[in-house]
């Protein structure tokens, strides 16, 4: 084998080595006792070998090529940057070992940190700068530039080079690599080839292997399948029924029969027509033949994903079979995870629980490994954007069915992110099936990354389909339920009031979805105020504390969910429930009347979906027809005054253009109806009338502008940001939001010792140790803090500084001097929220908090008032 050099750069001092086998690789710890561990080869050898274990376990799936000779020849060389006078001093000095390299002292800095090291001695030895600048990244924290010589004094010199490339002469003769992989600049697998090489170093690090020591390949493969990596044994031969224990809808069957690995499925269907079920049988044939490695389900929201968790783990309960190794659980993945992964995974003494299976995967960066994960799409997009360990999480996501729900409720910045991770993972062995009850053709063209033109069919519902060899199929289907909405629009707050008490003197169940939460929080109070008493009414949205809000959307849904039959409650009155957004696709619920302010026509089809969803309860329904009112802001002809509100989320010409198309319609035809819907509303229209062409381009602009944040946002794998704070995000928002612990104002003495009384449960404090707790208590009170929270716009909460809460730091993460994501306030008897010296939290504003709406700006003036 050649090793071809660089010309060598002269040595201004002659620095003495070490022998091969003393240049370490690790510490270990044996009996309590920290001492030397492997040498470097040693190391190497074990981190190669872990590949071709993986590469076992994943034998005949779409992961299997993503563990070949690329990621054992990373692996072979991505500690020989160890083989240096940096770093052998450095692990020398942690044992307390300095005479022993007294000769070589020096010290490390970001110029000489092994990783470079390797990747500067394998694109000389090679002149192979991608694999090489691999593995300079190796740590997840970006691929830096190879700048420097591998001959330069700060590596060592001439004399360490030599040594580096002796142990790379040995380390590739031992393991029989005799073909060097060359890599291409910037294709989408070197982020899967990465992540699998810090997979496999991680793996093999957690071996302890004392000095001289050789490697035992046993332990080894008990180490990797103890982490949970090992094959999953699926049930075979199951039916639609077997698993779901209905019997397929048309729906269901067409994706069934269109069975492609590898492929990009969108699946475009009304809402509550078993999407889902269709996503997760395709997934299950997939997984049948070997044909995906596991599966993540993407959600919008926290709340989504914890909803559809309990879904993919009654499906995960039919499909796997009965072993002792294996979980039949899927890890839950997003923001707040990781305190229950804490609690879960250790016991009273603090000490790890050992029969969690999924434990090794409950880490941040490690999440996405797991073979079974449901999450927020935001946990699949740090696969693709600046963030350390993105090809950790891409690496995760190799092979697996990647079920991307409700793709059409992000903006353009995150919807640009999706298109980006779609076609990677196409890349990347994943076979991806998005889901939408609401897509645009442009919008179902830019995810499967081909022209419109290539787009013939204006069929709704529709199964599009791009196979592994890029053909696009389109497959329309139809036989399921229609549903004929008849549709009543007004500008007038009273005729909405009116309609909604007719319907629920009826005994009928009302759905009101307002845009903001503020105006939600009038409207109930208005309703409060003119309500028959037999008419019972509620109030969902995001700011009551977290556990508040769980037992008020628990309670709902129990009344207008699935099971609202049970005891006849459902029936026993008539009942308004007012919310918003929230209510359009985070919870399951079914109403007899709708009434809804003007929104953009996809989240207005997303809301009447909501009306006779359960098609069990028509023939007990105490209204006699499926309807929607509308409440049109009224539009001026010089400017739109009444979208003007700063509290209004949609721009102003989306809601004008749907106006324009809604205001047409008398009643529609679901499904029937919901494709000519949306192509009116986002056509390209010539408009006449000055002040809407101007605020066309605002949304044109606005748009533009989104798209290039994302194409910033986006990783290349040689520009990846080296810190987990510097995170590029994954939505885009001018408005930032912060979390606000509001305490009653007669527990103010007890705050200051410690002892914090909430409105999740004002009975029982929390109490803050005076010394430091066990880790499983210090989270526990974390979580409980957690769920008091309330989240609020930054500018509608309470400032820091009026309510320092250094007492909570131990805890929570409360900001720095820039940084404020925790505020507080006190709460006095009038529902008022006070700072610190008991004054309003603000001079020209009124907040309250009170149990029936929650948190209020009460300042007059606003819409509804």
């Amino acid at each position: 084998m050649k090793f071809p050099r660089h010309s060598p750069k002269t040595c201004e001092r002659d620095i003495p080595i070490l022998p091969l086998e003393k240049c370490l690789a690790k510490t270990c710890r044996k009996d309590g006792v920290l001492q030397k561990g492997c040498n470097v080869y040693t190391h190497l050898k074990a981190c190669a070998t872990c590949v071709e274990i993986l590469h076992e376990i994943y034998k005949d799936t779409p992961r299997e090529k993503f563990l070949g000779n690329e990621v054992r020849f990373l692996a072979a060389l991505h500690d020989i940057g160890k083989i240096s006078p940096s770093f052998q001093t450095k692990i020398y000095h942690a044992l307390s070992l300095d005479d022993e390299v007294k000769e070589i002292d020096a010290e490390e800095n970001d110029r000489n940190r092994h990783a470079k090291i390797s990747g500067e001695s394998v694109d000389k030895q090679f002149h192979n700068e991608f694999s090489a600048r691999l593995i300079a990244g190796h740590h997840g924290h970006g691929c830096p530039s190879l700048t420097i010589s591998a001959e330069s004094e700060i590596f060592g010199g001439p004399k360490w080079e030599s040594l580096r490339e002796e142990m790379t002469r040995k380390i590739l003769q031992e393991l029989h690599i005799n073909t060097i992989p060359q890599l291409g600049c910037n294709d989408p697998q070197n982020l899967v080839y990465l992540g699998g090489l810090i997979l496999a170093d991680w793996l093999s690090s957690s071996l302890e292997i004392g000095e001289n020591e050789i490697l035992n390949i046993e332990d080894l493969k008990r180490t990797i399948f103890d982490a949970g990596f090992r094959p999953f044994e699926i049930q075979k031969g199951l039916g639609f029924t077997d698993i779901f224990g209905f019997t397929p809808n048309l729906l269901q069957v067409t994706v069934s029969e269109n069975i492609s690995a590898g492929a990009t499925y969108i699946i475009e269907s009304e809402m509550g027509s078993g999407k889902t079920e269709a996503a997760l049988f395709l997934a299950y044939k997939l997984l049948e033949s070997k044909q995906a490695n596991g599966i993540y389900f993407a959600l919008p929201t926290q709340l989504t994903s914890e909803k559809i968790h309990d879904r993919m783990n009654d499906f995960l309960n039919k499909i796997l079979a009965d072993t002792p190794s294996q979980s039949k659980t899927g890890l839950l993945v997003h923001g707040n995870s990781w305190m229950d992964w804490v609690l879960k995974n250790t016991n009273d003494d603090d000490m790890e629980t050992p029969d969690n299976i999924n434990a090794w995967f409950e880490q941040k960066k490690r999440a996405l490994l797991a073979p079974f994960a449901v999450g927020t799409v935001d946990q699949s997009l740090i696969s693709v954007i600046n963030v350390a360990h993105n090809s950790v999480r891409a690496f995760g996501l190799s092979g697996k069915v990647v079920i991307i729900d409700e793709v059409h409720s992000y903006d353009a910045y995150t919807g640009s992110l999706i298109q980006s991770l779609v076609s990677k993972l196409r890349e990347w062995g994943a076979t991806v099936v998005i889901l939408s009850a609401t897509l645009t053709k442009t919008a179902r063209a830019s995810l499967l990354a081909c022209e419109e033109d290539e787009l013939h069919s204006n069929e709704y519902p529709l199964l599009s389909l791009k196979n592994e060899h890029k053909n696009v199929r389109e497959i329309s289907f139809s036989g399921g339920l229609t549903k004929s909405v008849k549709i009543e629009h007004t500008h007038e707050m009273e005729d909405a009031y009116k309609n909604a008490i007719d319907v629920a003197e009826k005994g009928g169940e009302v759905l009101w979805i307002e845009n903001t939460i503020q105006n939600a929080q009038n409207v109930f109070l208005k309703l409060r105020a003119i309500l028959p008493p037999q008419i019972e009414c509620g109030l969902i949205h995001s700011r009551f504390p977290k556990s508040i809000r769980h037992q008020k959307e628990s309670y709902w849904v129990e009344l207008y969910g699935k099971k609202g039959d049970l005891e006849n409650k459902r029936f026993q009155k008539g009942r308004i429930l007012v919310g918003t957004q929230v209510l359009e696709q985070s919870v399951d619920i079914d109403s007899d009347f709708l009434v809804t302010q003007l929104a953009p026509s996809d989240m207005l089809l997303q809301r009447i979906g909501r009306l006779w969803r359960h098609r069990k309860f028509d023939a007990k329904r105490k209204a006699d027809s499926c309807r929607a009112l509308i409440i049109h802001p009224k539009f001026s002809s010089t400017f739109p005054e009444a979208l003007k509100s700063e509290a209004l989320p949609y721009d102003p010409y989306t809601l004008y253009r749907t106006s324009k198309v809604w205001n047409e319609k008398a009643s529609i035809s679901l499904p029937d109806d919901i494709r000519a819907l949306l192509e009116a509303t986002y056509e390209t229209a010539d408009e006449s009338e000055k002040i809407w062409a101007l605020l066309l381009k605002q949304v044109l602009d606005e748009k533009q502008k989104l798209e290039r944040a994302a194409v910033g946002a986006q990783s290349l794998i040689f520009n990846t940001q080296n810190d987990d704070e510097s995170i590029a995000p994954t939505r885009y928002s001018d408005m930032k939001s912060v979390d606000v612990l509001l305490i009653p104002r007669k527990y103010q003495s007890a705050f200051s010792q410690g002892q914090i009384y909430t409105l999740a449960d004002p009975e029982t404090p929390i109490c803050l140790p005076k010394e430091k707790p066990p880790h499983k208590e210090a989270v526990q009170i974390t979580s409980q803090l957690m769920q008091a929270m309330i989240r609020v716009a930054d500018y509608d909460a309470p400032p820091y500084d009026s309510f320092p809460l250094e007492i909570l730091k131990d805890y929570i993460w409360i900001g720095d001097g820039k940084i404020r994501p925790i505020r507080a306030a006190f709460i006095d008897n009038s529902s008022h929220l006070l700072n610190q010296s008991m004054q309003p939290i603000f001079s020209n504003k009124v907040y309250t908090y009170k149990d029936l709406i929650g948190y209020h700006n009460e300042t007059k003036g606003s819409l509804h008032d």
